[in-house]
C-alpha cells in the first residue's frame, strides 16, 4: 500500500503565536520605565479616557509610546533587511552592515559630530537640533554608500564581488571615522560613542511622522519582492531559467535593504546584531525558507525581540538605562555562534 508524502505542518499557528508574542511584548514595553503606571492607566490613555494625573498622560504619550513604536519599526524593519540581505547574496551571515550602509550612516554621524561640530561650526549642528542634525547626516552618508553600491551593482555580474567590495568599503569608511577619532576633542568624541550604543529613546512624535511611513513603505516592498527572492535560492542560473532578470532585482533589494537600515541607524543609531540574528530564528522557528513565510515572521519574531530588549533596558536597579546594544548583542552572538557551528557539522553543506 502506497502511503502518501506527508505534508509539513501549517506555519499560520506559528504566524499567529508571534503575533500575540509581539502584542504581550508591545504592551509590556509600554509599562516598563521610571514612572508607574499601570496597565489600566494604559488602557484608559489608549481609549481616550485621562487620568487624573495629566503627567501620566503626557509621560505615556509623549515619551514612552514613541519610544515603543520606535522600537517597533527598528525590530521590524532590520530582521526584514537582513533577509534581504542574505538571499541576494545567499550568504547566511550577510547583513547590510557588510555592504557598508551602517558605516556610511556612521560616517555622516562623525563629519557632523567629530568634524563640523568639532571644527567651530557648531552652529550649524545647534541650528538645525542635535537630534535632526544626525538623523540628516546619518541618511545622508547611508545614502553616498548606497548610490555607489548600486553603481557597482550595476557592473558587477557576481553576488559575491559586491559583498567583498562592500566589505572593503566599510573598512575604508572606519579608517576614516578613526583618523576623525583620533583628531576630535573628548566632548565631541563622547557624543559620536554615545550615538553608536544605539538609542531609541531620541524619537519624539514629529519624527515618528517620517520613521513609520518610510518604515511601512520599505516593509511593503520588501513583501512584493518575496517571489523573486525564493527565485534567486535556486541560484543565478536557476533564477534566469524562471525570467528573473537579476540585475533590476539585484538594484531593487539593495535599495529597499539600504532605505529600512538608513531610516532605522539615522533615528535609532546602530543596533547591533539584530539584521544578522533574526533571519535566523525566523526560518528555524517557521520551519520554512519561503520568504512569503520568512519576511512575516522576521517582522513579528524582531520586532517582539527588540520590544524586550527595550523593557529590559528600562529596569536596571540604578535607575538609568542601559544600552539596547548591549542586551541585543548578548543574544545575538550567541545565537550567531550556534548557526555557524551548526553549518560546520560533518554531512552540512554550505548553500
Amino acid at each position: 500500500m502506497a502511503h502518501s508524502p506527508q505534508r509539513p505542518p501549517s506555519t499560520w499557528p506559528r504566524l499567529a503565536l508571534g503575533g500575540l508574542a509581539l502584542a504581550v511584548a508591545f504592551w509590556l514595553d509600554l509599562l516598563s520605565g521610571s514612572a508607574p503606571i499601570t496597565a489600566g492607566d494604559a488602557l484608559g490613555i489608549a481609549l481616550g479616557r485621562l487620568p487624573a494625573d495629566a503627567d501620566l498622560a503626557r509621560i505615556l504619550l509623549d515619551f514612552r509610546l514613541p519610544r515603543v513604536l520606535t522600537a517597533l519599526a527598528a525590530g521590524m524593519a532590520l530582521p526584514v533587511a537582513g533577509a534581504l540581505m542574505q538571499a541576494l547574496f545567499r550568504n547566511p551571515l550577510a547583513s547590510p552592515s557588510e555592504l557598508g550602509v551602517s558605516a556610511g550612516a556612521s560616517m555622516g554621524v562623525a563629519l557632523l559630530l567629530l568634524g563640523v561640530q568639532g571644527g567651530g561650526l557648531g552652529f550649524l549642528f545647534h541650528s538645525v537640533g542635535a537630534s535632526w542634525g544626525m538623523a540628516g547626516a546619518a541618511s545622508l552618508g547611508a545614502m553616498a554608500v548606497m548610490a555607489v553600491i548600486s553603481a557597482l551593482a550595476a557592473r558587477v555580474r557576481q553576488s559575491a564581488t559586491l559583498l567583498i567590495a562592500g566589505l572593503l568599503i566599510s573598512q575604508l569608511i572606519a579608517a576614516g571615522i578613526g583618523l576623525l577619532q583620533w583628531a576630535s576633542g573628548a566632548e565631541s568624541l563622547r557624543a559620536f560613542t554615545f550615538w553608536g550604543l544605539g538609542s531609541l529613546a531620541g524619537v519624539d512624535p514629529t519624527r515618528l511622522r517620517l520613521l513609520l511611513p518610510l518604515t511601512a513603505l520599505g516593509l511593503t516592498a520588501s513583501m512584493a519582492l518575496a517571489k523573486p527572492l525564493d527565485g534567486l535560492a535556486l541560484g543565478e542560473e536557476g533564477a534566469l531559467s524562471l525570467g528573473i532578470r537579476l540585475k533590476p532585482l539585484r538594484l531593487v533589494l539593495l535599495f529597499v535593504a539600504s532605505l529600512l537600515t538608513a531610516v532605522i541607524t539615522a533615528f535609532c543609531g546602530p543596533i547591533a546584531f539584530i539584521a544578522l540574528m533574526v533571519p535566523h530564528l525566523a526560518r528555524g522557528l517557521m520551519r520554512r525558507t519561503s520568504h512569503l513565510i520568512v519576511l512575516p515572521a522576521c517582522m513579528l519574531i524582531g520586532g517582539a525581540l527588540l520590544l524586550l530588549c527595550d523593557a529590559a533596558t528600562q529596569m536596571p536597579g540604578g535607575g538609568g538605562v542601559l544600552p539596547i546594544n548591549a542586551l541585543t548583542a548578548l543574544i545575538g552572538a550567541p545565537v550567531i555562534l550556534a548557526v555557524v557551528l551548526r553549518r560546520e557539522k560533518p554531512g552540512r553543506s554550505a548553500p
